[in-house]
């Protein structure tokens, strides 16, 4: 499958990890696990 910002994808938040400037959110899309990694702004 090809990824892009404009993908929507459905599936389970199971972990944040917040840092000083991005965090890290990792999604269970039913088995298999996308990590995104994002500005807290």
């Amino acid at each position: 499958m090809r990824l892009s910002a404009r993908n929507i994808l459905t599936g389970k938040v199971v972990e944040i990890t917040a840092g000083a400037v991005t965090s890290h959110v990792k999604i269970d899309l039913g088995g298999s696990f996308v990590t995104a990694s994002i500005t807290n702004e």
